[in-house]
């Protein structure tokens, strides 16, 4: 790692008053989305010349349980979230109101994804993961009733950088898919990696900029790498405890995983670890500031 590329602490964002399930970004370097078990969504703007290097501007009520994940829009006029209410909500992040429900999962929505602002996708405890079009119509419902779908809770849902959506899916069941979301067959499945992958439940999944391979991880503690056309793996490093989630450096081949104590930065190239950093674990959210 060069000079220019050493990761420095910037502070810690207070806001939340329980545990922060999602953070979502953009293109724009200003702004930033969290989620939390408070039951709320915080809207922050980013500063690179203060400290603390962000302030919440918004705080988005509406869901009445746990919201679990959240994605931003790409041109960042709105937000999605998912909840354990058993719904989606965009909301407009200029005022803060729900412009449109999501209502069909049966259970608890674990994750939410975005694809080009038009297409969205939503996986939950319900073993399904649900198609939706902008106006909060279920296009396609992809669920263990077929041959190929999720048979336990779908834990993750992340669309393929792509002209048309293509979707990766985690779930409970050990396995991660691919799926054509082209909606003339509904929604048909591409590849499974399950046969070959992790023993157990499979957390999450995330892929670089360029959708060239597929990472996993799981409570087994592995992050596991797939070729995305071979669909086969590539390789894979043992973390040695529960990954609770990750994603790829928007401009470099790096990897970062989060586990309940630390984070831990790969070089996909050199296959070494980078950095490793201590999270100090909040028990007492009564002293964060809210908004």
């Amino acid at each position: 790692m060069t000079e220019a590329e050493v990761i420095i602490f910037r502070g810690t964002l207070r806001g939340h008053t329980d545990k922060v399930t999602a953070i979502s970004t953009n293109n724009n370097p200003n702004i930033m989305v969290s989620s939390s078990h408070d039951k709320t969504l915080i809207v922050w703007r980013i500063r690179k010349d203060s400290n603390p290097c962000a302030f919440p501007t918004l705080r988005l009520t509406g869901h009445s349980e746990i919201i679990s994940d959240a994605v931003l829009s790409s041109h960042g006029e709105h937000v999605i979230s998912s909840s354990w209410d058993g719904e989606l909500r965009l909301w407009n992040i200029t005022n803060g109101h729900t412009k449109r429900r999501f209502v069909g999962h049966t259970n608890q929505v674990l994750s939410v994804s975005l694809f080009d602002d038009s297409v969205i996708a939503s996986g939950g405890r319900d073993n399904t993961v649900r198609v939706w079009n902008a106006w909060g119509q279920c296009m396609a419902t992809l669920d263990g009733d077929g041959e190929n779908g999720h048979t336990d809770w779908v834990s993750c849902v992340r669309f393929i950088p792509a002209e048309t959506p293509r979707l990766v899916t985690a779930a409970w069941d050990g396995s991660v898919r691919v799926w054509d979301l082209d909606m003339s067959n509904k929604g048909a499945l591409v590849k499974s990696f399950a046969t070959s992958g992790h023993e157990g439940r499979v957390n999450a999944v995330a892929l670089p900029p360029d959708g060239s391979v597929i990472a996993s991880v799981g409570n087994d503690g592995v992050v596991i790498i797939w070729d995305m056309e071979g669909g086969v793996k590539l390789y894979e490093f043992d973390v040695g405890c529960v990954v609770l989630a990750m994603c790829f450096s928007p401009n470099r081949f790096w990897l970062s995983v989060a586990t309940e104590d630390r984070v831990i930065v790969w070089d996909l190239e050199s296959k070494k670890v980078l950095e490793e950093l201590e999270v100090k674990k909040i028990t007492d959210f009564s002293s964060l500031a809210c908004v």
